[in-house]
């Protein structure tokens, strides 16, 4: 991965000049790391113009380097002077130098879609609190981990979206219930992995044990936590319902198309809590992820209630 690993010969990286050839090459290696990170929902985005999708691949190779901070446990080449490291690339990038090519595509993105340098650093903090607080005692104490993380990519992309002032709060309302619905969603293999995102509490409450996902009880524990956190989730997506005021009738689109899919998975895991502990591969688990692509591509309007396609302004 560019940009976080450290050098085993103690050598100082090179530092280049970021020109428009630096910039191609930067673009060329984040979109093949942004699609690996958000694999399968790149789909979305395809009705978007092309500086836009280009955009968002650079947003979300940033978004996957903050994902390597937060599972840098089982990456020894990731170590904490490399992610300090990342955060002096990035700052050597916005006054013109870096080592990696995929720093110049993020910079050029940030500062053609004038996305505020604040959640850059945002995206970086919420991975960094996820790795040192892996599992919060209570929700209350999730969520700034959620805003930081959740909640900072969501401000970026809807920058590069053209998204209208305003769309701060509902946009990290927005990411922080895609982020808690992903870590739901995955959240027997993350365990598996020993990545700890829930609450201890609400493990307690539900009758599970903290470290490990099981069916003690015919799914009745599954059932009480897969419904506290699948209304968390819906009351995060409500409080969103403002950002569709923001956003032009392509970006919006694309939104309320992920947001559908999503908060479709959720709503299956309520309704059937063992696939909670269903090994299968999410597209195997959740086969209306495919679906819901086929009907993006023909033009059928996403039915999720949370934003309105009405309240879009076209440009």
């Amino acid at each position: 991965m560019s940009g976080i690993a450290t050098r085993t010969d103690g050598a100082e990286p090179v530092k280049m000049a970021i020109d428009e050839a630096v910039i191609r090459r930067g673009y060329s290696t984040a979109v093949r790391q942004a699609k690996q990170l958000v694999h399968p929902l790149t789909w979305p985005i395809f009705n978007l113009p092309g500086n836009r999708q280009q955009g968002l691949f650079a947003w979300f190779s940033h978004v996957a380097n903050a994902w390597q901070i937060m599972h840098r446990r089982e990456q020894p080449k990731i170590t904490e002077e490399s992610v300090d490291g990342l955060r002096i690339e990035l700052d050597d990038g916005f006054s013109g130098k870096c080592t990696h090519a995929q720093t110049a595509a993020i910079v050029d993105t940030v500062e053609r879609f004038h996305i505020p340098k604040q959640f850059v650093f945002e995206v970086l903090h919420g991975a960094d609190l996820a790795y040192r607080f892996p599992q919060p005692e209570t929700f209350d104490e999730l969520l700034p981990t959620l805003a930081k993380l959740g909640g900072g990519t969501a401000c970026g992309a809807m920058a590069i979206l053209g998204a209208k002032p305003g769309f701060e709060v509902p946009a990290i309302r927005l990411g922080q219930a895609l982020l808690l619905s992903y870590w739901l969603i995955q959240l027997d293999p993350d365990m598996r992995r020993s990545h700890y995102r829930l609450a201890r509490r609400d493990f307690a409450d539900s009758g599970l044990p903290a470290n490990e996902l099981s069916d003690p009880d015919g799914g009745r524990s599954l059932g009480f936590l897969t419904r506290l956190y699948g209304s968390r989730i819906e009351s995060l997506f409500q409080q969103a319902h403002d950002l569709a005021d923001c956003l032009d009738f392509d970006a919006l689109r694309s939104v309320t198309a992920l947001v559908e899919v999503v908060w479709e998975a959720v709503v299956q895991l309520m309704l059937e809590p063992k696939l909670l502990i269903d090994q299968r591969p999410v597209l195997t688990r959740f086969p209306h992820f495919r679906k819901q692509r086929w009907r993006f591509y023909l033009g059928l309007e996403p039915a999720q209630p949370f934003l309105s396609a009405s309240q879009a302004h076209h440009h």
